[in-house]
């Protein structure tokens, strides 16, 4: 028999090793900045000043978008929406939530707009639409939309990993 405490979760992630696969990536690729910076200031031979500063700024714009916007856990525990991004977590109320739409230019990708005008940004994978409809549930006022195509591919894409969607005691 169920307690007062007793509490149903629903959680989407994406796989296990999503935070250790875009933290590698980055630190990788921040040491070949370091080293196209040195060519570059010793007037070694290399790609120049202009594609160094390039490959900074694109590092710098990726590393906002995947290391704090993108979030690969969700995790809806009653009205709270709590969400973890590579190098920052939080949660949030589903009433501080204002929209859930897809991105512009990403097909696989939702945006969840705050109230505090900030926004993270979720990969649609296997899973992903039957937690938007237990948000679009708990949360019958807020806007939802989700791209009919993709949210429907995303649940038959092969080689998904170990992520997903679970519905927890």
């Amino acid at each position: 028999m169920a307690t007062s405490s007793y509490r149903l979760y629903r959680l989407y992630r994406l796989y296990r090793l999503y935070r250790l696969q875009v933290v590698g990536m980055f630190i990788v690729f921040s040491l070949v900045a370091v080293s196209l910076w040195v060519v570059a200031a010793t007037g070694s031979r290399g790609p120049g000043w202009l594609f160094t500063a390039g490959w900074t700024a694109v590092l710098v714009f990726l590393a906002r978008v995947f290391l704090w916007q993108t979030v690969y856990e969700l995790r809806l525990d009653g009205d709270t929406l709590y969400w973890r991004a590579p190098l920052r977590s939080g949660a949030v109320r589903l009433s501080e939530v204002r929209e859930l739409r897809p991105k512009r230019f990403a097909q696989n990708a939702e945006l969840i707009r705050l109230a505090d005008g900030s926004s993270l940004m979720v990969l649609m994978m296997k899973g992903f639409l039957p937690f938007v409809n237990d948000i679009a549930r708990e949360a019958p006022d807020l806007p939802v939309k989700v791209r009919p195509f993709f949210s429907r591919l995303s649940e038959k894409w092969p080689l998904q990993g170990d992520g997903g969607y679970d519905r927890g005691p």
